[in-house]
């Protein structure tokens, strides 16, 4: 029988017969007859092959075999389920409508379902009642996270980025375990960041005046705007803020200003003073120094009760005739006290490591101590309890630095912290299952594993005291809608938006991307300089982005307003780089649009415009290929070797000419190599041709009115951007879903999604069809689902031994 299908393969592969019905090449490499299988195997050639063969194979038998795929190669139902992962791109290609291609017959929408149906349930081996939660990896902590989490534990912000080399990423995302990989000199890193920082943190003296301090951004003018910006030298400013007082007594008032250090001297002058209740605490002069910072410090005797605080700056030199550049900025306000040695506190940074205050004198009571402290940061850093034995060498390590090496207390307790920083069970995030009494394949995790995940979705960062509480307790499971509730009012939940879309919609990468502003505002002819990527516009692009996601998030809106809506966030500064009038604030703020406006909606973000460019000009194939990705599902495959530059069409034109981005695309995509991946990403690049490559609208380019019309593989036509964003969000509203789910569910899992993921990803876009579109659906759905809670009874290496060699 092998013989006679590699001679039918053979004889397939070089045209010796005509396409016949597969069922009956089988009944003929089986030897003439028509042999009835059980199962799958007659489902399969009963059902489905003569869907295929009405629907598929103009395009994937041997002759054509586009794409690389023919369906010539499974003769039976056995060799389609041992090549899952290409029948994952069949599904998905489905799904999408992108298969047939528009110019091919379609399958009804029953035979379509048919087909998915089966690929699920017999080729995947699904079970719905019982999905696959996925393998287990352990996962390091990317940058973003271990500094997140060394914040959380010991108060202090280090600048990962500074210290730490890129995390590689994979799917797009820079928190997936198989990218994450720990090299000898990261651990090395690692170790050494631990030893600085734990030394940085714990103060020599554990006891302090008692203060609070009170930030520049507090302070508010007459009208009530904030202090957020330097202060000219050349004006005059009042700014006034309130702070309380509990115990009567003499106070330490100190104020920390920061002023530009020029290497030229510059004549401006100012005096500044502070005012409480009105009284001054003495005029200081402000002018030109090498050093840039300045501490004021002022005594004053004060009551209980609420007082006034006032500063002020007041120029002190004719600035009429003098060109000054002279500006403070003020960092903090602190008021310390009252003053006296009966007053002195624990420090909180002290007691953050000590919370009962220096050690005991007893050495019994001391060991005890280190203990209780030792177990309790342990249980912070590892995100569940430590056991026992880890414990007890981690006290002996801290007391031998005591007693051997003649150290002092704080510092001994320092090399222990040092070593839980640098412990793979801090560095690595480790999933454990909850015992199954029943030998489940996929018991659920046990509910730290549950809390961690929980806390690194959606914070980026470790969990904290209610959650590691309600996990000691067994109880989180319980109080998970609650929880999440918490957890997402929090502002630790902007990480999410920082992050998860950040990288998804890459407007993490708009302030450092490199565009040509000049060329770029020169090619459209802008000789209008206020129009460029300053620093203060980047920042305002990014959050633009990041804000219009937090606000469907702060108010459970649809998903689809990411795609169509009517307002965006805007400061003075970017509405006047989008040319939007009325906005005259400083902040980033929601704003209404204009009545049939252009902007409104990610597409049209210079964030997502800007990165999808070209340093010198747009790029329609970036920005389709975006879409593609990003919004459709259906990336274009990898560009064949040797295709032609885009420069190259450019030579098919008149030298004097400077020809349009579209009639460029028209020329580019006549080349063979071309025509099949441009005829689905140019319609939706050229539809943004209106933007230029910093996000700036414009009507024509290189002279010629700009035509954004176009048509999608799947047959949907738009005029403009307008009618591409109404589609997106109504026709195409299903495979959106699906992307945001695929993207999301991605990012909270920590890994890629495989076939067995397609039932976890279905329900998801269903209920959010059921729910409009609500971005809380999404979320607790992803929480809730098999993927999230259970794992796979694979063993787990809990104890973490293939790491602790390192």
């Amino acid at each position: 029988m092998d013989s006679c299908i590699d001679t039918s393969t053979q004889l397939r592969a070089w045209g010796f017969f005509p396409r016949f019905p597969r069922f009956i090449l089988v009944a003929w490499a089986l030897g003439g007859f028509v042999v009835s299988v059980p199962g799958n195997d007659a489902f399969y050639q009963d059902e489905i092959v003569p869907l295929l063969e009405e629907t598929c194979y103009d395009c994937h038998d041997y002759e054509s075999k586009k794409g690389g795929f023919s369906l010539d190669d499974y003769f039976t139902f056995s060799e389609v389920s041992q090549d899952k992962q290409q029948w994952f791109q069949v599904y998905k290609n489905l799904q999408a409508h992108v298969m047939p291609p528009p110019e091919k017959s379609p399958p009804t929408l029953a035979n379509r379902q048919k087909i998915l149906d089966w690929i699920k349930r017999d080729v995947f081996e699904i079970d719905p009642n019982n999905p696959d939660p996925g393998r287990v990896t352990h996962r390091r902590l990317n940058r973003v996270e271990y500094e997140n989490t060394l914040f959380d534990l010991t108060g202090i912000r280090i600048l990962s980025g500074d210290l730490l080399p890129n995390d590689d990423t994979g799917y797009g995302f820079d928190n997936i375990a198989d990218a994450l990989s720990l090299s000898p000199l990261i651990l090395e890193k690692y170790i050494k960041i631990a030893g600085d920082l734990i030394s940085q943190s714990i103060p020599d003296e554990p006891y302090e005046l008692p203060h609070q301090e009170i930030e520049g951004e507090a302070f508010r003018d007459g009208s009530g705007k904030r202090l957020n910006r330097s202060l000219s030298f050349a004006e005059s400013h009042s700014y006034q803020t309130s702070f309380q007082v509990d115990t009567h007594g003499p106070y330490r008032v100190m104020a920390h200003l920061r002023t530009p250090s020029f290497f030229n001297f510059d004549y401006g002058k100012a005096v500044f003073d502070l005012q409480i209740d009105g009284e001054s605490l003495g005029p200081v002069d402000l002018i030109h120094s090498p050093e840039s910072n300045r501490r004021l410090s002022f005594e004053i005797p004060l009551k209980v009760g609420r007082h006034e605080l006032n500063l002020v700056l007041q120029p002190n030199y004719d600035f009429a005739t003098i060109d000054s550049e002279m500006q403070a900025t003020v960092e903090t306000v602190t008021i310390e006290g009252p003053i006296g040695e009966q007053h002195k506190v624990l420090k909180p940074q002290y007691a953050r490591y000590f919370p009962k205050g220096p050690a005991p004198e007893s050495p019994n009571q001391r060991s005890a101590y280190i203990r209780e402290i030792l177990e309790q940061f342990a249980y912070r850093a590892y995100r569940q309890p430590p056991s026992a034995s880890i414990v007890d060498r981690l006290a002996t390590f801290a007391e031998t630095a005591i007693e051997s090496e003649n150290q002092s207390f704080e510092q001994g307790m320092a090399k222990a912290f040092t070593a839980i920083l640098s412990s793979p069970y801090f560095l690595y995030r480790s999933i454990n299952a909850l015992p199954s009494s029943d030998g489940a394949s996929y018991p659920l995790i046990d509910e730290f594993s549950l809390a961690s995940r929980l806390s690194y979705f959606l914070w980026s960062t470790m969990p904290d005291e209610p959650l590691l509480d309600l996990a000691k307790r067994g109880a989180l499971r319980d109080n998970l809608d609650n929880q999440i509730d918490r957890m997402l009012s929090d502002e630790k939940a902007e990480a999410l938006a920082e992050n998860f879309v950040g990288q998804w919609l890459q407007s993490r990468d708009i302030p450092l991307i490199g565009l040509n502003e000049r060329e770029i505002l020169r090619g459209d002819g802008i000789l209008d300089r206020r129009f460029r990527l300053s620093g203060g516009v980047r920042r305002a692009m990014k959050e633009e982005t990041e804000m219009s996601f937090q606000h469907l998030l702060d108010n459970n809106l649809s998903l689809l307003e990411l795609l169509d809506a009517d307002y965006t966030f805007l400061n003075d500064e970017l509405a006047e780089f989008y040319k939007i009038e009325g906005v005259v604030h400083g902040e980033m703020r929601k704003v209404d649009l204009p009545e049939n406006s252009y902007r409104g909606g990610i597409l049209t973000q210079a964030t997502v415009l800007g990165v999808t460019s070209n340093p010198t000009r747009t790029s329609p194939v970036k920005r389709g290929l975006f879409i593609l990705e990003n919004i459709l599902g259906t990336p274009a495959p990898p560009a064949p070797p040797d295709v032609p530059e885009l420069e190259e069409a450019e030579k098919e034109f008149d030298e004097n000419l400077q020809p349009s981005m579209r009639e460029l695309m028209s020329v580019h995509r006549e080349k063979p190599l071309c025509r099949s991946c441009h005829e689905r990403m140019d319609p939706l690049g050229l539809a943004l041709e209106n933007f230029n490559a910093m996000g700036m609208w414009r009507d024509h380019q290189a002279g010629t009115p700009i035509d954004p019309s176009g048509t999608l593989i799947t047959g949907e036509s738009f005029s403009d951007i307008r009618d591409l964003k109404r589609i997106l969000a109504n026709e195409r509203r299903f495979d959106y879903y699906r992307v945001v789910s695929e993207k999301m569910l991605t990012y909270a899992l920590g890994r890629g999604l495989e076939y067995y993921d397609t039932h976890t990803v279905d329900s998801l876009v269903a209920e959010l069809e059921r729910n409009d579109g609500r971005i809380m659906t999404l979320i607790t759905g992803i929480i809730d689902s098999p993927a999230f809670q259970r794992t796979r009874s694979e063993s787990i290496d809990t104890d973490n031994s293939t790491l602790a060699a390192n």
